[in-house]
């Protein structure tokens, strides 16, 4: 069953916990690009997770575990000096929320 909304990842994991699915992911691409200067950065300042809860599959709610990276701009007289890389991928609305919260807010879409 093919999931647009991940198509720009790396599926590093799927487990099934019972009562949900959670899926670990990354971001496919090597660098991210500056949104201040446009200019390419491959150097990783430090590294995250968020947690995406999604429409169910089969039934099941599906967390989405995505380990995000904040970029340093390269550029030294940028104004942004640090930034998100960006998920590539149709525009879906996420539940963005702590896990095992029960609750969410949406974003995107």
């Amino acid at each position: 069953m093919p999931l647009p909304q991940l198509a720009g990842l790396t599926i590093e994991r799927v487990e099934s916990t019972g009562s949900n699915v959670r899926i670990r992911a990354r971001v496919r691409a090597d660098h991210a690009r500056c949104p201040g200067c446009d200019q390419p950065s491959k150097r990783v300042h430090r590294r995250y997770r968020r947690h995406l809860l999604d429409t169910a599959l089969s039934g099941r709610p599906v967390v989405v575990i995505l380990g995000v990276r904040l970029f340093v701009c390269a550029q030294p007289d940028c104004a942004v000096r640090r930034f998100a890389e960006l998920v590539e991928g149709p525009p879906v609305p996420w539940r963005v929320g702590l896990p095992g919260s029960g609750r969410g807010q949406v974003v995107g879409g």
